[in-house]
């Protein structure tokens, strides 16, 4: 016997269901990949007082936090990448480089006058980007707490349940933007959940 019409809408409509469901259940983790945050790694060398080192995702080695294009101007945006064959990150200046000190702020090694910040200096909130900006110890979205092999966040703990990571779990070498996302997602395969403010 051949199933009425009706039925056949029915188990139509259960199968897509079915499939949908079993597709946002799968999102979040990409073949077992998780969000990862940013922690600042030493390199070897420097004082207590000023150090240099690499941010890079937690849970491995690389890829690295850098300055987009290369270009250490106002406002430009930190990205992720990896090093080119050859690359030395001890042979600073480099674009994966940055220098702390005991004002809190990270410097980019192309330019000791360029420091991360957090956003444009006015808010910061989930989605907000990481960019460069003139070194400014009084400013509170350029000052980090630097707790090594920690995840990355501004030292005023107003903001302490937000942390930085890549946008995306799947990000896209040298375009992702770095962001703060709010730390309890780091870790998790969250998928597009993450990032519904974008």
């Amino acid at each position: 016997l051949r199933p009425s019409k009706k039925n056949d809408t029915q188990s139509f409509l259960k199968m897509k269901y079915t499939l949908a469901a079993l597709a946002l259940a799968t999102a979040g983790e990409v073949n077992g990949a998780k969000l990862r945050g940013i922690t600042f790694r030493r390199l070897e060398g420097g004082s207590d007082d000023s150090f240099t080192g690499t941010l890079g995702l937690t849970g491995g080695a690389g890829p690295y936090v850098k300055v987009k294009n290369n270009n250490p101007t106002k406002w430009q945006k930190l990205t992720i990448g990896r090093w080119e064959e050859g690359e030395d990150p001890y042979d600073t200046p480099n674009t994966f480089a940055w220098t702390s000190r005991q004002d809190g702020l990270l410097r980019t090694t192309l330019d000791d006058d360029m420091c991360i910040q957090a956003g444009y200096g006015d808010k910061v909130e989930r989605g907000t980007k990481l960019r460069l900006n003139n070194c400014d110890e009084d400013n509170e979205f350029q000052r980090w707490g630097v707790e090594l092999g920690g995840p990355m966040k501004l030292s005023n703990s107003k903001y302490g349940d937000l942390c930085v990571a890549s946008r995306g779990i799947n990000f896209n070498l040298d375009e992702d933007p770095m962001i703060m996302v709010d730390c309890d997602l780091i870790g998790k395969g969250c998928g597009r959940g993450c990032f519904s403010f974008d």
